[in-house]
Protein backbone atom coordinates (compact mmCIF):
# COMPACT_ATOMS: atom_id res chain seq x y z
CA UNK A 1 0.00 0.00 0.00
CA UNK A 2 2.87 2.39 0.72
CA UNK A 3 4.14 2.13 -2.86
CA UNK A 4 0.63 2.75 -4.09
CA UNK A 5 0.31 5.76 -1.83
CA UNK A 6 3.51 7.22 -3.27
CA UNK A 7 2.30 6.67 -6.83
CA UNK A 8 -1.09 8.17 -6.14
CA UNK A 9 0.46 11.12 -4.34
CA UNK A 10 3.04 12.00 -6.97
CA UNK A 11 1.78 10.87 -10.36
CA UNK A 12 -0.52 12.49 -12.86
CA UNK A 13 -4.24 11.83 -12.53
CA UNK A 14 -4.05 9.24 -15.32
CA UNK A 15 -1.12 7.44 -13.61
CA UNK A 16 -3.00 7.41 -10.33
CA UNK A 17 -6.08 5.96 -11.98
CA UNK A 18 -4.03 3.33 -13.84
CA UNK A 19 -2.67 2.18 -10.49
CA UNK A 20 -6.15 2.12 -8.91
CA UNK A 21 -7.46 0.21 -11.94
CA UNK A 22 -4.76 -2.44 -11.39
CA UNK A 23 -5.92 -2.86 -7.78
CA UNK A 24 -9.43 -3.69 -8.98
CA UNK A 25 -8.30 -5.83 -11.93
CA UNK A 26 -7.32 -8.77 -9.72
CA UNK A 27 -7.62 -11.40 -12.46
CA UNK A 28 -5.57 -9.29 -14.93
CA UNK A 29 -8.20 -9.41 -17.68
CA UNK A 30 -7.87 -5.66 -18.37
CA UNK A 31 -11.38 -5.15 -17.09
CA UNK A 32 -13.12 -4.80 -13.76
CA UNK A 33 -16.14 -6.91 -12.93
CA UNK A 34 -18.73 -5.84 -10.40
CA UNK A 35 -17.62 -8.71 -8.16
CA UNK A 36 -13.98 -7.58 -8.20
CA UNK A 37 -14.97 -4.02 -7.37
CA UNK A 38 -17.28 -5.14 -4.56
CA UNK A 39 -14.45 -7.20 -3.02
CA UNK A 40 -11.99 -4.29 -3.10
CA UNK A 41 -14.48 -1.72 -1.82
CA UNK A 42 -15.57 -4.12 0.94
CA UNK A 43 -11.94 -4.51 1.99
CA UNK A 44 -11.50 -0.72 1.94
CA UNK A 45 -14.57 -0.32 4.18
CA UNK A 46 -13.07 -2.85 6.60
CA UNK A 47 -9.64 -1.21 6.50
CA UNK A 48 -11.00 2.26 7.22
CA UNK A 49 -13.77 1.17 9.61
CA UNK A 50 -16.52 2.47 7.35
CA UNK A 51 -20.06 1.25 7.94
CA UNK A 52 -21.33 -1.18 5.32
CA UNK A 53 -24.93 -0.42 6.23
CA UNK A 54 -24.99 3.33 5.48
CA UNK A 55 -23.75 2.98 1.90
CA UNK A 56 -23.25 -0.74 1.18
CA UNK A 57 -20.37 -1.70 -1.14
CA UNK A 58 -22.87 -3.27 -3.55
CA UNK A 59 -24.78 0.01 -3.87
CA UNK A 60 -21.54 1.95 -4.30
CA UNK A 61 -20.55 -0.36 -7.15
CA UNK A 62 -23.99 -0.05 -8.77
CA UNK A 63 -23.62 3.73 -8.66
CA UNK A 64 -20.12 3.62 -10.16
CA UNK A 65 -21.15 1.25 -12.96
CA UNK A 66 -24.27 3.26 -13.78
CA UNK A 67 -22.08 6.32 -14.33
CA UNK A 68 -19.12 4.90 -16.21
CA UNK A 69 -20.01 1.56 -17.86
CA UNK A 70 -20.73 3.32 -21.14
CA UNK A 71 -21.39 0.19 -23.20
CA UNK A 72 -23.40 -1.50 -20.40
CA UNK A 73 -21.51 -4.78 -20.68
CA UNK A 74 -21.28 -5.17 -16.89
CA UNK A 75 -17.49 -4.72 -16.86
CA UNK A 76 -15.26 -1.68 -16.92
CA UNK A 77 -12.36 -1.48 -19.32
CA UNK A 78 -9.33 0.56 -18.33
CA UNK A 79 -10.43 3.35 -20.65
CA UNK A 80 -14.00 3.39 -19.33
CA UNK A 81 -12.67 3.44 -15.78
CA UNK A 82 -10.09 6.19 -16.31
CA UNK A 83 -12.25 8.36 -18.57
CA UNK A 84 -15.27 7.92 -16.29
CA UNK A 85 -13.43 8.91 -13.13
CA UNK A 86 -11.73 11.83 -14.88
CA UNK A 87 -15.15 13.10 -16.01
CA UNK A 88 -16.67 12.47 -12.55
CA UNK A 89 -13.92 13.40 -10.07
CA UNK A 90 -16.13 12.78 -7.04
CA UNK A 91 -15.98 9.06 -7.94
CA UNK A 92 -12.35 9.07 -6.89
CA UNK A 93 -13.46 9.53 -3.29
CA UNK A 94 -15.65 6.44 -3.57
CA UNK A 95 -13.24 4.05 -5.23
CA UNK A 96 -9.67 5.03 -4.40
CA UNK A 97 -8.08 3.37 -1.37
CA UNK A 98 -5.71 6.33 -1.00
CA UNK A 99 -8.20 9.10 -0.28
CA UNK A 100 -8.82 8.34 3.39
Amino acid sequence: MLGGYAITSLGTMRQKLEYVFAIYDKDKKNSISRENMIRVISAMYDLFGKSKTEYPPQRCVEDVFSLIDVNNDQTLTKEEFIDGVMKNPYLSDLISPFNE
